[in-house]
């Protein structure tokens, strides 16, 4: 493993490749805005290219410029952390509902388990501010 020391002329080169990144994110985000989806999960894997840009855009307005005219520049390293984890995540979910190939059954398979895994979470939310609505005990999931 290499032991890399961060010094500011690293940092500032790690800062100038993110928004490098960043800015090539932006640009095919709004060549993608108005189009037309037609397969599922190419829709749920637009929406969630999206949001991993709007997560990378908050962790670099959290980041330290380290630029002279902004001498009292904080660091809020528990915000830029939790920002960092969701960008993961979100690249995560990316990657297994659009990136990878997949087989048609297992792509549904896997939009299926995405949606169960958004109604579970919608039905708990729900069900902690007591407006879940009753569960028939006809219905078996």
């Amino acid at each position: 493993m290499s032991t890399s020391t961060m010094t500011r002329e690293r940092y500032r080169a790690i800062l100038r490749e993110f928004d490098a990144i960043l800015a090539h994110a932006c640009a095919l985000s709004n060549r993608l805005a108005g189009r037309i989806v037609a397969e599922k999960h190419l829709s749920y894997a637009e929406t969630i290219f999206t949001k991993l840009v709007c997560h990378a855009l908050s962790l670099r307005k959290l980041s330290p410029t380290l630029e002279a005219t902004s001498p009292l520049e904080l660091l809020d390293i528990g915000a830029a952390c939790a920002v960092a984890r969701t960008l993961i995540e979100a690249f995560d979910a990316l990657a297994y509902i659009g990136l990878q190939t997949v087989s048609a059954p297992e792509r549904e398979i896997r939009i299926l388990a995405w949606e169960l895994h958004d109604h579970e979470h919608r039905l708990a939310m729900l069900e902690d501010i007591g407006a879940a609505p009753r569960r028939h005990t006809s219905c078996r999931l």
